[in-house]
């Protein structure tokens, strides 16, 4: 006679319940997967144990039945010999509120080391902790095999989340399982060819995201095939206003911009036209997409293929009964927020070596007031003359908000100067970078009249090195930029130049430099060669009082610099 050994186990958030029917009366049951603190699968050994429990999570509660959740129960013969089951039946306290979904149709026998797979189904009508039995029974001596089931109904605004294509479950209303084996009753599952990807790697989510979502629902996405009907998702719901939001992920490392796009119908009106997810938010990048929709009675998904395969990874439907009044067609509930940055390339000018110059940059969330908050964290890269006077730090921008860092210009070597004020955030247009230049000048020569010269650069450095003193005995507080230089300025700047350079000659007398200010100077340029005069061929004079003109100025250097 068959021998059916009832398992002992006792599981809570199991996603599977796996009973081994054998002749081996010493069989323990092989447990199901259990839920660890993240919502994930984790494998569980063989457990002995009293009781078997198949936890059917939290749903909200709603008087029609119509949010739902899954499990699947298989049966396994792990001996030789057949076992037939002739009936499967629900009873207990709350019996109305479990069904039992699939094939089995008893009597049915399962052959040996052959399995047979049904799903149970939770359909709470009202909130609080729900129970009931599965009874199997069989034509073994534990008859019947019974399953003690358990779910919860919660009072909530969120009719339906659904993991499309996964096994994650976990929240205030359980997000629910959409597989193969456990399809979505709210997805035309058959008529599309029942398929998933597998779970693959996600990097992060972008700021659609809301807070708190958990990222393991976009590793796995359910997609529709060539051919067939095209992918088509029904929520029943109360006439009214909702929220629907739409949960994407691109997971297949093979898929770039513009080789998976796919529209998006919701309630009769194209909501994502042409949607490509890695266009608009890279690889392996949760993002969000919702619509705020009025619905007389169901709430309708559908995804038209334009290139390569539609998918989605999570589905959330939230009723919203407190907008006064519903749209006409859907609205998007806010796209995602760029940042802007101003000013924006940031120009410090020349500023002298040793010294700082701060500009104040205001980065604004450009978001309409629906569109996303930011995240955003600055930094700089580049020269390490330019750093954070203040606001380096992370901040959150709502929809307009601004705020404002103040970067320092601080230049230890003279020169151009360049770096990057680099803006990572979590809106549309990540990274923003704006550029920074500044050029380090000498040490500032106090002149009051060189703040608008193309060559304020040049002339504090003459003044630096004690080339030039000034224009204006005895303040010399100006350098009289748009002046002519004359032959004798000229021989001073030559002198103080190259004086450790050049070595003077047998001095040459000048008649037309005596008393003038630079008399010193043109005699150690005349002794040096530097300068020959100018009134050849006699060059007795020097003429210190005339300009200088261009080529002379080109004699001058030769002659100092030719050797």
């Amino acid at each position: 006679m068959h021998s059916l050994t009832k398992p002992h186990l006792s599981l809570r958030r199991a996603a599977t319940v796996a009973i081994i029917f054998t002749l081996v009366a010493s069989l323990v049951a092989l447990a199901p997967p259990a839920r660890g603190a993240d919502g994930d699968l984790d494998p569980q050994p063989p457990v002995d144990a009293n009781e078997l429990t198949l936890d059917l999570g939290d749903i909200r509660a709603d008087a029609k039945g119509r949010s739902k959740s899954r499990n699947l129960v298989n049966l396994q013969n792990g001996g030789s010999t057949d076992i037939t089951i002739t009936n499967v039946s629900i009873g207990g306290s709350n019996a109305g509120q479990f069904s039992r979904e699939g094939s089995l149709g008893p009597p049915v026998t399962i052959g040996g080391g052959e399995t047979f797979d049904f799903w149970v189904e939770f359909a709470p009508t009202s909130a609080g902790t729900k129970s009931a039995v599965v009874s199997i029974e069989n034509d073994g001596n534990v008859d019947p095999l019974v399953i003690d089931l358990e779910g919860r109904g919660v009072t909530s605004e969120i009719w339906y989340r659904v993991n499309a294509g996964g096994n994650f479950r976990q929240g205030t209303v359980d997000w629910v399982r959409d597989s193969p084996s456990v399809p979505s009753p709210y997805l035309n599952a058959t008529d599309i060819g029942n398929t998933v990807r597998p779970p693959g790697t996600i990097d992060s989510v972008d700021g659609t995201v809301p807070s708190g979502t958990p990222i393991q629902l976009f590793e796995a996405h359910r997609y529709d095939p060539p051919g067939g009907d095209d992918m088509a998702w029904n929520f029943p719901v109360d006439p009214g206003t909702y929220e629907v939001r739409l949960y994407f992920a691109e997971t297949e490392d093979n898929i770039g911009v513009g080789e998976r796009v796919f529209d998006v119908v919701l309630e009769g009106s194209t909501v994502l036209d042409n949607f490509d997810v890695v266009a608009a938010t890279g690889q392996a990048t949760g993002t969000m997409r919702g619509f705020v929709v009025a619905s007389d009675g169901n709430i309708d998904i559908d995804f038209g293929r334009m290139t390569q395969n539609p998918f989605i990874a999570a589905i959330e439907v939230i009723a919203r009964p407190d907008d006064p009044e519903p749209p006409g067609d859907p609205e998007p509930v806010g796209e995602v927020s760029s940042l802007g940055a101003s000013p924006s390339p940031v120009a410090f000018g020349t500023v002298a070596v040793g010294e700082t110059v701060s500009r104040t940059v205001t980065i604004t969330n450009q978001g309409d007031s629906n569109d996303t908050v930011v995240t955003l964290d600055p930094s700089i890269s580049g020269s390490p003359a330019f750093s954070f006077t203040s606001g380096g730090g992370e901040v959150t921008l709502s929809p307009g908000d601004s705020t404002q860092v103040v970067i320092a210009f601080s230049p230890n070597n003279a020169g151009s100067t360049n770096g990057t004020l680099v803006i990572d955030h979590d809106g549309a247009n990540d990274p923003l970078e704006v550029s920074l230049t500044g050029t380090g000048g000498v040490s500032n020569s106090g002149f009051k009249d060189i703040a608008d010269s193309t060559f304020i650069t040049e002339i504090n450095w003459l003044a630096a090195t004690g080339i030039t003193k000034g224009c204006n005995p005895p303040a010399n507080d100006l350098f009289c930029p748009e002046d002519f230089v004359t032959r004798g300025q000229m021989s001073a700047f030559l002198h103080r130049a190259l004086d450790d350079v050049l070595t003077p000659g047998p001095a040459v007398e000048f008649i037309d430099d005596n008393g003038s200010t630079f008399e010193a100077d043109i005699e150690w340029l005349g002794a040096t060669g530097v300068t020959k005069g100018c009134n050849p061929p006699t060059n007795d004079r020097f003429c210190p009082d005339e300009p200088v003109t261009r080529e002379q100025m080109a004699a001058f250097l030769y002659r100092a610099l030719s050797g």
